[in-house]
């Protein structure tokens, strides 16, 4: 209110002489307040920094939505259910491989208790079609590995008992029951 007393004085003004104080006072600004135009510059400020805020959002929404316009959600669905077919059918290969690992370690562990000399060529013997496991165990692993170890000992025990290696100095030595037959009968090959 002071600043319209100091405009104004104590004087009425025209309306012409009200416009050249207002001019020359660049301070005071006038608006109708029943139109609703005026606003403070602090919220005009603040309106429009939250309006541009609200532009970038507009904008990148847009943008997300225009990513999803092309979509098939019926193909999203389709595929989904796709890879969960695939996830599942892993899980079970997988699922399967560890116990045949599982299996694998278990019959491992039986011929080294055994004390096979040599694991691969004992465990060549052995007829995995018969094998069942079973929580634990294995059935039917016991039963082949009494068998394998009784028709081939020398697959099984300890390196002391190994037979002793072919003597050197003549062909007798180094040839087998079935040769040294056929070489006494006078039936060996030349």
């Amino acid at each position: 209110m002071e600043e319209l007393k100091e405009l104004f004085g104590e004087n009425a003004l025209t309306y012409p002489e009200l416009e050249a104080l207002l001019e020359k006072n660049g301070g005071v600004k006038l608006a109708n307040l029943k139109s609703g135009l005026y606003v403070s510059k602090e919220k005009l400020e603040r309106a429009e920094q939250k309006n541009g805020e609200l532009l970038k959002r507009l904008e990148e929404a847009e943008r997300r939505l225009a990513g999803y316009q092309g979509l098939d959600v019926d193909g999203l669905r389709q595929a989904a259910a796709d890879w969960e077919e695939r996830y599942r059918n892993d899980v079970s290969a997988l699922e399967e491989k560890l116990r045949r690992q599982e299996t694998e370690r278990k019959i491992d562990l039986a011929f080294a208790a055994a004390r096979a000399k040599n694991l691969v060529a004992a465990k060549a013997l052995l007829n995995r079609e018969t094998l069942l496991p079973e929580g634990e165990e294995i059935r039917g692993l016991s039963e082949q590995l009494e068998t394998i170890v009784r028709e081939n000992p020398y697959l099984f025990g300890d390196a002391g008992k190994n037979p002793p290696p072919p003597r050197p100095g003549g062909q007798a030595a180094a040839m087998s029951e079935t040769e040294r037959w056929r070489a006494e009968a006078g039936l060996l090959r030349r």
